[in-house]
């Protein structure tokens, strides 16, 4: 199955939600998902620059356009343990919203959707926004949208809960964005550290978020919420839960 034409740069992540389910419902015990995008070509970055902001040099504010590839294995967590699988996160819970007017609607009432995305995927998991120990946020580079998304996220968690984000190590991979994101995520749970976010000089909220500013090694982390948004109106929130974790 393909998530990449409807849904874009989110295919990933969704592809990964969509495995857990299958895996829930007994449909498959293992799945392969996952996603990948070329070097972003003369024409794409031309045609994106006519509606979006596209970062030229290092310091500006816009899309750092970026490329790569990354593949989850998702199965059974029963026989994942018992083949001696090395687990990187338990997905916890899925959930999946369209923002057909991202860009138009008014700020606050968009904000309060992706507030209300993050909140059902806690919530699916049976945890409360207090057990969660760190937030991956996009971060993908347009001023608009990442205001959204870290509105909706001091909205839901305040400024206790650590904020991450890997898009400025990676650039925004187009296709392979949300898998990009996820992926990284899945190294701070395995791992137990947080890594900084970097250019925080262009980032929203700086002094109400709270950002990861240095390196947090030996940070145990339980459950960590993913969260992807994009230029298409396409959001997904992940919980993951580390191995053993009830």
């Amino acid at each position: 199955m393909s998530y990449s034409v409807v849904n874009g740069p989110a295919g990933g992540m969704i592809a990964t939600g969509e495995a857990m389910e299958a895996i829930q419902d007994d449909r498959a015990s293992m799945v392969l998902a996952g996603a990948a995008e070329g070097e972003a070509c003369l024409d794409h970055v031309y045609r994106l620059e006519q509606r979006l902001p596209v970062a030229q040099f290092l310091g500006d504010k816009g899309i750092i356009a970026g490329e790569g590839g990354f593949s989850f294995a998702i199965e059974n967590a029963g026989i994942a343990l018992s083949e001696g699988r090395t687990v990187y996160g338990i997905v916890s819970s899925y959930q999946n919203n369209y923002l057909p007017n991202l860009l138009k609607d008014d700020h606050k009432s968009v904000t309060d959707r992706v507030a209300s995305n993050m909140q059902k995927a806690i919530a699916k998991a049976g945890l409360k926004i207090d057990d969660i120990d760190s937030v991956h946020l996009t971060l993908g580079g347009i001023p608009a949208i990442d205001n959204i998304e870290t509105a909706a996220a001091l909205a839901v968690f305040g400024n206790n809960t650590p904020i991450t984000s890997s898009t400025d190590y990676t650039g925004f991979s187009f296709g392979a964005a949300g898998a990009s994101s996820l992926f990284y995520a899945c190294l701070q749970l395995k791992h137990d550290y947080l890594a900084p976010v970097l250019n925080l000089s262009n980032k929203p909220l700086v002094d109400e978020l709270s950002y990861v500013i240095q390196p947090k090694l030996k940070k145990p982390a339980k459950h960590i919420l993913c969260h992807h948004i994009d230029y298409l109106g396409n959001q997904v929130s992940l919980v993951l839960s580390k191995e053993g974790t009830s």
